[in-house]
């Protein structure tokens, strides 16, 4: 609601977006974030490439994953079985850009708490995680943090408006682009 609007029509990279929602949701959903962002909002088709310009969202009930080499990069959709009681799951996702892009990959986890993309956070060579906060002290906001801090990036603990003037600074202002 906040952060995917600010993103510039120009931003430079894919963003690749899990939502915890049963089937049926997604479409909806990014039907809703298409009408407020500057950028394109797809539910995730399998075999689509994965191109700047785009926000791509995990159908509910189904992984989304990227596969293939870096300039040929598609989505991959399926139904696995869950991760962290959920599916979609952040992990799945996690590890597949890990080994397609490699430290090329700025992660950020939107949650107040649970252990999903915990595991796929360590697995990744990010260059940068961030974490968001809804509300200060969650207890698995701390335990995700220290945990995270095990990965090759570095950890920061921020909250929403943190993470969209972070984002602005990380890629350059929309007129650099």
């Amino acid at each position: 609601e906040k952060l995917l609007p600010e993103l510039p029509a120009k931003f430079p990279v894919p963003v690749l977006l899990v939502q915890h929602i049963p089937e049926g949701f997604s479409n909806n959903l990014a039907l809703s974030l298409s009408g407020r962002c500057k950028l394109r909002v797809r539910e995730a088709v399998i075999g689509e490439p994965v191109l700047p310009g785009t926000i791509w969202l995990a159908p509910g009930n189904r992984h989304m994953e990227v596969e293939g080499p870096l300039q040929k990069a598609k989505l991959k959709v399926h139904q696995g079985p869950l991760e962290n009681f959920c599916r979609p799951a952040v992990d799945p996702l996690f590890r597949s850009v890990a080994q397609v892009y490699g430290s090329r990959v700025l992660a950020l986890v939107l949650t107040g708490m649970g252990q999903d993309g915990l595991e796929g956070a360590k697995v990744g060579p990010y260059r940068v995680h961030l974490r968001t906060t809804w509300g200060a002290g969650a207890a698995g906001d701390a335990a995700f943090l220290d945990d995270g801090q095990a990965t090759d990036g570095v950890v920061f603990h921020v909250d929403v408006d943190e993470a969209v003037l972070g984002l602005a600074q990380f890629f350059g202002e929309a007129e650099q682009v």
